[in-house]
Formats: structure tokens, C-alpha cells, sequence
């Protein structure tokens, strides 16, 4: 019988070949033909039939797959090709939940199959059902008992324990898994190093560190791998938190001596110290002997520690000088000055000890970065930080070359001179001399970048110029002017001065991104578009840099770029939530415990992204505004019942959204744009959760507006029951309403970012002209118009009222004031600033948009009136007829309105027509002096720039040209 199923299994593969290979070279056509044609042989080859649902799911014929599928899943197959075929369908088809369900059905048929247990505890894993993982787990380890089995539901428990709570956690589940992994203990079952990790991070989550600390210093610790001080840093770990200072110490100096550049060993050696000192602790005699192993437990032992590291590296010559001593002596003396102890006399002033380390690092290029850090946390004063900043320039070896300004001889005194200059810009001082000085401060930083690319002549492009921060500190010193005096001719002066940057250093990535901003101000949405796409940025950028460019493509109606960005934005988080299962799934398989909760919560943190919220939001807004030729309502229709969106219980943005924007990756920035940097970020979130919520509800007032004409495509809308009760569509639809007010009257309009300075930060919301200029109050003007039109169909002994038809005044009216608002702005399009340019094309954009989504609306209401019209027509021919009491007028109401949007769409195309986009370029480069050869070439670069924003407006326009046009069209469509 053996040999006859073995016989069997081969002939089977042979006929599936052919299947498989077609599916592995991407032609699905092909392998549904393979399946087919071996299924009219055999029609119940199971396996044959589950790669037949997953060339359908290729094919996009998701509804033939998951009736082929359902199929196969009804009879339990048990055999693992057919298993793994509805694998890969299920999760194609993104139903995790039936790959767990197969699984089980196929075990209960088969309890003794080691190999199904197994795929069914990683099924569970996909789903995150931690309860079922541990019970599999543990029916896994009673069939073979194996280690990895074990662990695995030990494993289970410590994640239950994360997500339950903390009286739960910390009564039963953490202590269940840390019985179960003692049990090993003691019988001398711990194999591998990952059983002992899982079991110290038990421990670690019940704070029983002293247990941890004896597994450490036990025979367990031959287990744990050695690799550089990992094990003696865990060790100090735990004695700090068991506040066993001197021991504490002991450790962390042992720590500094093997590896004295280690910040981080400094701050708790240091901690460790002041502890000793407020306890007044001291040793018995004789106790310690080994310098290594003696504690300082007083300000003295730690002087003495701290400068013998640093005499240590002042004998380094030709070698590297490790910074980390002389940062620590900074902050023994921060300590010791708070404390107002003598002792600091002996290390010197703090003004004394910050020049010192520059003297030291001056020449590296992370001096600057060093000093802002250690400055940012002691505690010194204005007076101090302006002597700093004196004693370091006096300390400037530089040798003339101009008139007026010393140069460098060689890179090292350039990094010195650039570390005093991004010091002083950091800390504001550059903002305290008169206007002339500062612009004469902007061309000795330009000329300064110019002299200074003789050090990298023969880098490689994908090297960045030394010299370029003095590039970055000039473009920042004219957008502070430009903030000062709002003089935006200085904008073609900044972008000027970068883009002769990028000519030098074509590969930095922080010119690139302060030019993005720079022409997203501007509204020249292409030119960024093309810096943010010369980044390269990929992957967890789309989550963090992402937000630079999705926002200004919408606003500056680059529909077609945008919808293509978001579409890789969204496959990257559906991609990465399947790769995060996918590292699960390896973490289980080779024991990497300690990396699952890192993974699970990063999934977590994207899955609540912000950004995630924003791309998905607007790619099905622009699948509406894209709705480009609808040749009829069954048009929209197929659109809007393939979205299944369901209006009610449709996942909506929430208040706990995380914001992963890196809004710090500039690097340069003043102290105060800091502070005011981390509030714009807290009030940008809050003004984006609000902004989503609002798209959102549009997105489900449409949804809901066309349900009330389609309820089949609602799963049975009419009768949705919440708490027991059955709901009417229209009731979603007030309650939508309802939600849109209660969102709007949350918006703390006073308080909203109002200023695109800092420039670095994440910008002014569109929420704000979107507010202020009606588009919302039009929105819900046509979700009212539907629900009275409906109101009025259903209510056959219902007449019009005037309530009825005054929200088609309301949207006459802001329509016909947004029409007036643009041909007022376009009739001084020769005159705008660049920022005034940025706006029209953003209030243009939210006018069509408005006029395009509207025209969804009254699309609807057409499709809803329309069989009442044709009832109207026939009513001469019969006698008797049950129909609503609808006069001509509402009708002519409706048809008046669709007449006026059509007026106002065809008005909108004159406006582009007479605007042809080099009007619209506003760019002028302000001089810096008389005779400005500050940037060689300027007036090509200057050519370039101007061509760019062109571009980019030529390319704005046609889009909203292109996209009113279909929309006229469709509106001409709407006739009786």
C-alpha cells in the first residue's frame, strides 16, 4: 500500500507541473487552462482545484476563486500540497482567518500529523491569536516533545501577557511561563541560548532582576553568547535597577575601561556615583583592591577616574582620539556645578572645558553635533555660551585670502571654522546684527562654499562636498531674512544658492530635501516631485518622508503622479505587514524570541500610522475624482459597489494615530525653531487626524448618498441592526452629517498653523482654506439634498417644502462665490507672489474637486429621481398609479442646479484657458549686492529654476483642465 501511494504522490506531481511552472512564470491564463483541462479528468483532484482558485485570484476573478476555494475547504483535504495551495490563495485574497480554519479541520482528521500541527501553529501566528498558539504549541510538544515546541507556548504566554492587562499579566500569565521555563531549569532541559534569553526576558517583564542576575552569574550563562560586552552590560543593567549602586559602579567602570568612547556607560557610571554620594556609602576595608574593581563613591574618586582616561587620550598622536572622555568630564562638571561642590575647580570652567573639546574635535565633522548635544542637557547660561562662542573663534587659524574674509588652507580649518558657524546659526546670533550685515553674512558663507570645493575636487558624485554646510547655512540665513522682512523675491534667491549646491553634490539628500520644501511653498509640485523621487526614497521612507510630498501633490492637482505614489505607498504597507508575518513566522522557526514583541510592535506602530491613515484616505478620494469618462451611471455604479464601503461601520480614523513624520532629518536648525519644531508637529497631528476624519466622512456620505439608491450593494443597508434595532440608511446618512458638524466645531481654528516658518516643519494644513472657503458646508449641502430627494420618493403623501430645495441655494451659492473668488485672483495673475500662486492653485484644486465629487452627488439624485420621471411621463396612459407626490418643480429644481455646475465647470475652463502658466512665475531673484557673483553661472541656473516651476503649473492646470472637462461632459449627460 506503501509503495502504491508513493506511486500515486509521484503521478500527481507529474500532472500538476505544469500548473506550478505556469503560476511560478506569471501566466495565470495558462495555469487556469492546465487546471481545468486535469480537472475534466479528475474533477475532484483537490489540489488541482486549489491552484485553479489561486490563478482566478491572479486573474482578478475574486469571486469564481473563493466559490473554487470554498469548495475545496468543504471537503478537508489533509494532504500538504493542497494545504499550502490554499495558503498562498488565502492570503492573496487577505482571509488569514480560513488558513487557520483548514488547518484545524485538517488536524482533526489527522491529530497525529506533527507537519499540520505545526503549519496550524503558524497560522495562528499570521492571525496573532496568542491563546491558540499556546494550546497548539503544547498538543505539538505532547505528540514530540521538542524543545522548540515548548518554548513556543512559553512564547505564547509572554505575548498574551503584552496584550492582556497588567494585574492579568503580571497575576497569571507571566508567572505560568516563567514556572513552565524553570521546569527545564531544574531538569537540565535548556538547550539552545534562546530558551535562556526568553527565559531572562520573562523575568525582565516581572521586574525579578535579582533572578535574572543569578541566571547570569549560573552555569546558565555558558549558554548566552559572549558576543563583545553584552553579558556584562545586561549584568549592570540589572544591578541599577536593583539599585545595588556599588556593585553598580563597579560594573559600569569595568565597562568604560574596555570601551571608553560608550556614552551610554558614562551616564550610569555617573548615576551610579551620585547615588553613593547622596547615601554617603562607603567601603570596608580592604574590600576592593583592583583599580577596576574599586568604587567611587565620591566626586573626587570619580575627577581622578574620568582624568585618566583623558590623559590617556592626550597621549594618542597619530591615532584616534576617542571623544567619549572628554564628553564625560563635561558632564562630572555639569553635575558638580549643580551641586555647587568645590571640587569643580579642579576640572576648570565650564566655558574652559567646552573650548577644550572643540580645540580637540574641532576638526571633525561631528564636533558641531557633539558640543549641541552636551550643551543641550548642562546647565549653562547665555553668558557663558556667547564666551564659548568668542574663545572659539578667537582660537580660528586661518590665513587671508580677501580683503575682508580669512579662508582656509586646508579642510581641517574648514571643519573648524563650519563647526563656529553652525554654533553661532544654532544659537540664534545671526539674527542679532542689522539687514545689511546679515545679507553681507549670506555672501561671505557663499563665497566661503565656493573656496571651499577645492577640498573635494576629486570625490565621487555619490560623495557630498565637505564644504557643504556652508551651502545649507546660507540658504537658511536667507529664508530667516526672507521670515523677517517677507520679501519673497528671496525665495529664487534660496533656491538658487541650493541648486548651485546640487550642481557641486549631486547626492545630498539635505539640499534635495530643502528644495523640495522650497518649491512645494511655491506650489511647483512637479520640481519637488522630482527631487523626492531623485532620494530614492523606499521602503519605512514611505512611512517617515512620505508626508514631504503626498499632501502638496493633491493640492497642486497632480492627480496622476499622486494616484501612482500612493498606489506604491499602500502596496509598501500591505507588502510590509505580509514581510512582519513572514519574520514572525522565522522567529518562531529559529528561536529569535527576543525579536518577536520588536516586530509585533512595529507592526502595530505602521498599521496606526499616520501616514498609512493619509494615503489610504486620499487614493479613494482620487478614485472618485478620477472617475475620469462615465458614459453612464452604471459607470459610477460598478465603481462605488467594487469599494464596498460601508458607511457605518467602515474603519475611520482614530484620536491614537501615530506620527512617524521625520520632521528633524534637516539638519539645520536654531534652538528656537527646535522648540517651536516639536509644537508644530504636536498641533500639525492633531489638525491631520481631523483633516482625515472629514475625508473619511466624505468618502462614507458618498457611499451612504448611494446606497439609498442601491441598497443591494450595502449588504442589505436598509436593515443594518446596531444593539438590536434595524437602521435605515438615512439615518447613517444623518448621523454622517451629524459627525461631519461635531468634527468641524472640534477644530480649534484660532490656534491652527498659520506660517510655513520654521521652514523645516511639517507645513500648513489643507483643512484650514478647505474650512474657509465652504467646500465642506457644499459637501453636506448635496448629502442633505440626497436625503430629501429620497425623503421624498419613499413619502408618498410627503410634499415639497422650501426646507427641501434651500440647500441647492447654498450650493449654488458657494459655488458661484468660489467661481468669483478664483476670476478675481486670476485677473492679478501677473502680480501674485510666489506664495500667493501656491494658494490660487490649491483653492483651484478645491474647487474642482468640490465640483467633481458634487457632480457624484446630483449624479445620484438623478439616478434615484429618474424612475419617478419616467412615471410622471406615463401617467397620461393610465388611469391609476401609486407614485410620490413629486411636482415639475422639484425637477427644474434639480435640472437649474446641474445647469448652474455645468456654468460654473465651463467658467473654471475659461479661467485655465486665459492663464498660460509662465504668468503665473513669479520667481524673482532678489541681488544680495550691487555686483552679485555670489553663484557662478546664476543666470542659467536662474533659467533652469524658472523652467522647472513652469513645468510644474502647465502641468496643474492641464489636469484640472483635463479632469473638468469629463466632468462637464458627465453633467451634460445628467438630462431628463
Amino acid at each position: 500500500m506503501a509503495a502504491r501511494s508513493h506511486v500515486d504522490s509521484g503521478v500527481n506531481e507529474r500532472r500538476l507541473r505544469p500548473i506550478y511552472d505556469s503560476l511560478d512564470n506569471g501566466n495565470n491564463k495558462k495555469a487556469l487552462q492546465e487546471a481545468d483541462k486535469l480537472l475534466k479528468k479528475q474533477k475532484d483532484f483537490q489540489c488541482a482545484k486549489a491552484l485553479k482558485a489561486l490563478a482566478l485570484v491572479r486573474l482578478g476573478r475574486l469571486d469564481e476563486s473563493l466559490a473554487t476555494i470554498k469548495e475545496v475547504h468543504a471537503e478537508d483535504p489533509t494532504d500538504d500540497p493542497t494545504l499550502q495551495a490554499m495558503t498562498i490563495c488565502y492570503r492573496e485574497l487577505q482571509k488569514l482567518e480560513l488558513i487557520a480554519d483548514a488547518y484545524e479541520r485538517a488536524t482533526k482528521k489527522d491529530p497525529q500529523n506533527e507537519e499540520l500541527l505545526s503549519h496550524l501553529f503558524m497560522s495562528h501566528v499570521r492571525n496573532g491569536d496568542y491563546k491558540k498558539q499556546q494550546l497548539t504549541a503544547m498538543a505539538l510538544y505532547k505528540l514530540k516533545p521538542k524543545n522548540p515546541y515548548y518554548f513556543w507556548a512559553v512564547m505564547s504566554l509572554v505575548m498574551q501577557a503584552d496584550v492582556a492587562e497588567e494585574n492579568l499579566a503580571k497575576g497569571m500569565l507571566l508567572p505560568l511561563a516563567e514556572r513552565m521555563t524553570e521546569k527545564f531549569v531544574k531538569e537540565g532541559k535548556l538547550e539552545a541560548e534562546a530558551e535562556v534569553q526568553l527565559y531572562l526576558m520573562i523575568l525582565e517583564r516581572q521586574g525579578k532582576y535579582d533572578k535574572a542576575l543569578e541566571v547570569l552569574e549560573g552555569p546558565l550563562k555558558e549558554k548566552l553568547s559572549p558576543y563583545q560586552d553584552s553579558l556584562q552590560k545586561r549584568k549592570a543593567e540589572y544591578l541599577a535597577k536593583l539599585e545595588k549602586w556599588p556593585e553598580t559602579n563597579q560594573a559600569y567602570k569595568k565597562l568604560i575601561l574596555g570601551s571608553p568612547d560608550q556614552w551610554s556607560y558614562y551616564k550610569e557610571y555617573f548615576n551610579s556615583v551620585c547615588h553613593l554620594v547622596d547615601s554617603n556609602w562607603t567601603p570596608e576595608e580592604n574590600s576592593y583592591e583592583k583599580l577596576e574593581d574599586a568604587v567611587d563613591y565620591d566626586f573626587q574618586k570619580a575627577i581622578d577616574f574620568v582624568e585618566a582616561l583623558v590623559e590617556e587620550q592626550n597621549g594618542v598622536r597619530d591615532g584616534r582620539k576617542l571623544r567619549g572622555p572628554y564628553l564625560a568630564q563635561i558632564k562630572l562638571l555639569d553635575e558638580l556645578i549643580k551641586r555647587n561642590s568645590p571640587l569643580s575647580n579642579k576640572i576648570g570652567s565650564m566655558v574652559d572645558v567646552l573650548v577644550r573639546f572643540y580645540e580637540h574635535f574641532g576638526t571633525k565633522a561631528s564636533c558641531f553635533i557633539d558640543l549641541t548635544y552636551v550643551m543641550g542637557y548642562i546647565s549653562i547660561t547665555e553668558e557663558e555660551i556667547k564666551s564659548v562662542l568668542e574663545k572659539i573663534k578667537a582660537s580660528l587659524v586661518l590665513e587671508s585670502s580677501t580683503e575682508n574674509i580669512t579662508l582656509p588652507k586646508d579642510v581641517k580649518q574648514m571643519y573648524c571654522h563650519l563647526c563656529y558657524s553652525r554654533l553661532y546659526h544654532f544659537y540664534g546670533y545671526h539674527l542679532n546684527s542689522e539687514l545689511t550685515q546679515q545679507y553681507a553674512y549670506v555672501r561671505e558663507l557663499t563665497e566661503r562654499y565656493n573656496h571651499a570645493l577645492q577640498f573635494g575636487k576629486n570625490l565621487l558624485p555619490t560623495e557630498t562636498q565637505p564644504a557643504d554646510d556652508y551651502c545649507l547655512l546660507a540658504a537658511h540665513m536667507l529664508v530667516s531674512i526672507w521670515q523677517k522682512t517677507g520679501d519673497e523675491r528671496l525665495i529664487g534667491q534660496v533656491m538658487v544658492v541650493l541648486e548651485n549646491g546640487l550642481k557641486h553634490s549631486p547626492s545630498n539628500y539635505q539640499i534635495k530635501l530643502l528644495l523640495i520644501k522650497l518649491y512645494n511653498i511655491v506650489g511647483a509640485v512637479g520640481a519637488s516631485y522630482s527631487l523626492y523621487e531623485n532620494v530614492d526614497v523606499k521602503h519605512v521612507q514611505l512611512e517617515t518622508l512620505g508626508y514631504l510630498i503626498t499632501d502638496a501633490l493633491q493640492s497642486a492637482a497632480f492627480f496622476s503622479t499622486s494616484l501612482n505614489l500612493l498606489g506604491n505607498c499602500i502596496r509598501f504597507y500591505t507588502t510590509n505587514y505580509k514581510d512582519i508575518v513572514d519574520y514572525l513566522l522565522s522567529g518562531y522557526k529559529f528561536g529569535s524570541f527576543t525579536k518577536i514583541p520588536e516586530l509585533v510592535e512595529f507592526r502595530e506602530k505602521i498599521n496606526k500610522s499616520l501616514q498609512y491613515s493619509t494615503v489610504t484616505v486620499e487614493r479613494l478620494i482620487l478614485d472618485f475624482l478620477l472617475l475620469l469618462e462615465p458614459k453612464s451611471h452604471q459607470d459610477l455604479e460598478k465603481l462605488l459597489s467594487s469599494m464596498e464601503i460601508d458607511p457605518e461601520k467602515d474603519l475611520r480614523p482614530t484620536d491614537d494615530l501615530v506620527d512617524n513624520r521625520d520632521v528633524f532629518i534637516y539638519r539645520m536648525y536654531s534652538q528656537k525653531e527646535k522648540n517651536i519644531l516639536e509644537e508644530h508637529i504636536s498641533k500639525s497631528r492633531q489638525e491631520k487626524i481631523c483633516w482625515l476624519k472629514i475625508r473619511n466622512l466624505i468618502i462614507r456620505l458618498i457611499a451612504a448618498s448611494f446606497y439609498l439608491h442601491k441598497p443591494v450593494y450595502a449588504n442589505d443597508s436598509e436593515n443594518n441592526i446596531t444593539n438590536g434595532e434595524k437602521r435605515h440608511t438615512v439615518d447613517i446618512l444623518s448621523e454622517l452629517i451629524a459627525s461631519i458638524k461635531d468634527c468641524v466645531a472640534s477644530v480649534d481654528k484660532e490656534n491652527m498653523i498659520n506660517s510655513i516658518f520654521p521652514i523645516q516643519s511639517p507645513g500648513i494644513s489643507r483643512l484650514q482654506k478647505y474650512l474657509q472657503h465652504s467646500h465642506l458646508d457644499t459637501i453636506v449641502a448635496f448629502a442633505k439634498l440626497i436625503r430629501n430627494v429620497h425623503g421624498l420618493v419613499e413619502s408618498a403623501d410627503k410634499s415639497e417644502s422650501k426646507e427641501d430645495f434651500e440647500v441647492i441655494n447654498i450650493i449654488k451659492n458657494n459655488y458661484q462665490d468660489g467661481l468669483k473668488r478664483l476670476q478675481e485672483t486670476s485677473q492679478k495673475k501677473d502680480s501674485l507672489t510666489p506664495s500667493e500662486v501656491k494658494n490660487f492653485l490649491e483653492d483651484l484644486t478645491n474647487t474642482v474637486e468640490t465640483l467633481s465629487l458634487g457632480t457624484i452627488f446630483v449624479s445620484i439624485c438623478h439616478a434615484i429621481l429618474k424612475p419617478v420621471w419616467s412615471s410622471l411621463m406615463r401617467r397620461g396612459k393610465k388611469k391609476k398609479e401609486n407614485i410620490p407626490v413629486i411636482t415639475q418643480e422639484t425637477f427644474q429644481q434639480l435640472t437649474n442646479l446641474i445647469n448652474d455646475m455645468e456654468s460654473v465647470g465651463t467658467s473654471l475652463q475659461d479661467l485655465m484657458e486665459g492663464i498660460t502658466p509662465s504668468q503665473l512665475v513669479s520667481l524673482k531673484v532678489v541681488s544680495l549686492a550691487e555686483n552679485d557673483n555670489c553663484v557662478q553661472n546664476k543666470d542659467d541656473i536662474v533659467g533652469e529654476i524658472t523652467s522647472k516651476v513652469e513645468d510644474s503649473y502647465q502641468t496643474s492646470i492641464k489636469e484640472l483642465r483635463d479632469l473638468l472637462y469629463f466632468k462637464v461632459k458627465y453633467l451634460q449627460s445628467l438630462k431628463w
